[in-house]
């Protein structure tokens, strides 16, 4: 038996879930033997560590990504691979983010070598049962407790935005509840509210409408907690840096954009004249003190991250 997985998905968030599901399930399959996780992304890597057996005997998961490896190349190790089998100990885990091209010789072998595929299609924006569901099992994975109709309330308002649900999710309940309470529709439809009000602040900023800017901000700043909003902001600049790296780095249309975000190429085309005058570095500025804010906050150097983002949005306004 191959100990060979082949994972695919254009969530990328859900892809680094099912990886970390996989590595949590063979960690488990032996207790007596410890699991080195060794990611590698050249394939010449691959063929070495693949056929030798790890220090002290211990198990091996290898990662190899395929988004950036050559395609002939990559027919050679599986020419290898299928001629030697691999050492019991020895686990490969092969993973796409986005879809595996079926026409290539090399994917071909590589389902045929898999022990297990994991595919994972994306959901669509309006299957809100699907994406019900999904947050309702990754809830109960994550000892997080939520009735079904918060579940809907959080897929109705995110859509298929893995990430942002579960950094909802995590936010409802170390913020909000006691230990072990359930999560209700009305602490949603709260979160929900006030989320749409800092896209609302948000549009102000990049319509350079600065004094309603900073005027809706102080009082969005006076009424909820500074850390969500944080949060939040950290969640909107990452969807931008997406959005402005697929066009200014990829050359990728309105269209190509909305099928990689799934997002509706109206939003997509209203977000991108809504940042048409910021290029990516102006963004992955402000992103980056975001992330230093939230760094300085949590280790208590920062005293005040109300004023800290008022100032952080003041010096980064476009003359």
């Amino acid at each position: 038996m191959r100990n060979i997985y082949l994972l695919s998905g254009e969530d990328s968030f859900r892809l680094a879930l099912t990886c970390q599901e996989i590595q949590a399930k063979l960690s488990k399959s032996s207790a007596e033997k410890k699991l080195d996780i060794v990611k590698i992304e050249e394939i010449e890597a691959l063929t070495s560590l693949a056929f030798s057996r790890s220090l002290f005997g211990n198990r091996k998961l290898i990662l190899l990504e395929l988004n950036q490896i050559n395609n002939l190349e990559l027919e050679k190790a599986i020419k290898l691979l299928k001629r030697q089998e691999l050492p019991e100990s020895v686990f490969l885990l092969f993973y796409k983010t986005g879809k595996l091209d079926k026409r290539l010789k090399s994917t071909k072998e590589l389902e045929k070598l898999a022990q297990e595929q994991f595919l994972l299609e994306p959901f669509s924006p309006w299957n809100l049962e699907k994406i019900t569901n999904w947050i309702e099992s990754f809830a109960k994975k994550k000892n997080i407790k939520i009735e079904s109709k918060a579940a809907f309330k959080l897929a109705e308002f995110h859509q298929n935005d893995t990430a942002r649900i579960a950094s909802s999710l995590f936010l409802l309940d170390l913020s909000f509840q006691k230990e072990g309470e359930l999560i209700k529709l009305e602490l949603v439809q709260e979160l929900c509210s006030q989320d749409y009000n800092i896209f609302l602040v948000i549009d102000l900023f990049f319509l350079e409408d600065f004094p309603r800017f900073q005027t809706s901000l102080r009082e969005l700043l006076s009424k909820q907690s500074p850390f969500q909003i944080l949060a939040a902001l950290q969640s909107i600049f990452d969807y931008f840096l997406d959005l402005k790296d697929l066009q200014e780095n990829e050359g990728c249309s309105i269209e190509q954009i909305s099928k990689k975000l799934m997002k509706h190429p109206f939003k997509v085309k209203q977000d991108f004249l809504k940042l048409k005058k910021w290029f990516f570095q102006d963004l992955l500025k402000i992103y980056r003190e975001l992330n230093r804010l939230e760094s300085q906050a949590k280790s208590g150097d920062l005293r005040d991250l109300r004023q800290a983002l008022r100032f952080l949005f003041l010096k980064n306004q476009k003359s």
